[in-house]
């Protein structure tokens, strides 16, 4: 027979152990999930996504920047009405990288894409209906196939020797795409302004580092621009909020951009407009 506190101490050493492995379980689980942020940034920026065999459609705005529930999501007030799977969508997750997952406030997936050709990617619907979302940006098109090629040359390619001879070989370094600046001293500088399809307007403005107030710094267009709307718009301040490069306008009302990976800021609407560092 067992003495009392014999008893207790041996529950109390396996409860030990039982709790470090969950926790170490959970720690592993976490890390595995967890997908670098050159990914991420990569796979930012503007996505149409559209309910096949109708005209549905909506644009979404994936964003590098962080919430509670995941990396935080923009998208027209329209776009719930014309998606209405998209009601409690309030942000996305890559748990892997080959995946992208819509998710509620608490960060539970409400859809998960997955590859379904080099353009899009799919997902099933509660009633079994199929999402496809295609990323706007043709360099993020370029990336995949890239990393496609890459992994499958890596994969061709791998020698059967020992892991100690292995580890001494250098790793393969994919392109990694343009991170987004963190500081507003990273801005500054002359930009090109652009329309759809990254088209040039001829258009020029200056992001200076002096300060306008209400932290805000100055922004100057050059004369010489002949694209109506930006002239009417008219620059005259830029702040960095949120992973987003905001213009304020002279009569006060804002443009926000979001990061692009080839490095340049947009706004993917029906009326694309943005800017590339000259």
């Amino acid at each position: 027979m067992l003495r009392t506190g014999k008893v207790h101490t041996l529950f109390a050493s396996r409860a030990g152990r039982a709790a470090v492995m969950i926790g170490f379980i959970c720690l592993s689980a976490a890390a595995g999930a967890a997908t670098d942020i050159n990914v991420v940034a990569g796979t930012s920026g503007a996505w149409d996504m559209s309910l096949n065999d109708t005209n549905r459609k909506c644009r979404l705005y994936l964003r590098v920047d962080t919430e509670a529930a995941g990396h935080a999501l923009g998208m027209p007030s329209g776009c719930r009405r014309a998606l209405p799977i998209l009601m409690d969508v309030t942000a996305w997750n890559m748990p892997d990288e080959s995946r992208i997952e819509l998710a509620d406030k608490d960060g539970k997936a409400i859809l998960s894409f997955a590859p379904a050709n080099e353009n899009a990617l799919a997902a099933k619907g509660p009633e079994g209906e199929t999402y496809e979302m295609v990323n706007l940006n043709p360099a993020y098109r370029t990336k995949v196939a890239q990393a496609q090629t890459s992994t499958q040359t890596l994969a061709q390619a791998q020698p059967r020797t020992p892991a100690a001879t292995a580890a001494t070989r250098p790793a393969a370094q994919p392109q990694q795409p343009a991170l987004p600046p963190a500081r507003m001293s990273d801005i500054p500088g002359r930009y090109a302004v652009l329309r759809e399809n990254g088209r040039d307007t001829g258009c020029m403005v200056t992001l200076m580092e002096q300060s306008r107030g209400r932290g805000q710094n100055r922004a100057q267009l050059a004369p010489a621009c002949r694209d109506q709307g930006i002239v009417i718009f008219d620059p005259l301040g830029w702040s960095l909020e949120r992973g987003q490069v905001v213009l304020t306008a002279r009569k006060g009302h804002k443009l926000h951009l979001d990061h692009q990976p080839d490095g340049s800021w947009m706004k993917m609407d029906t009326k694309p407009i943005g800017l590339k560092r000259i």
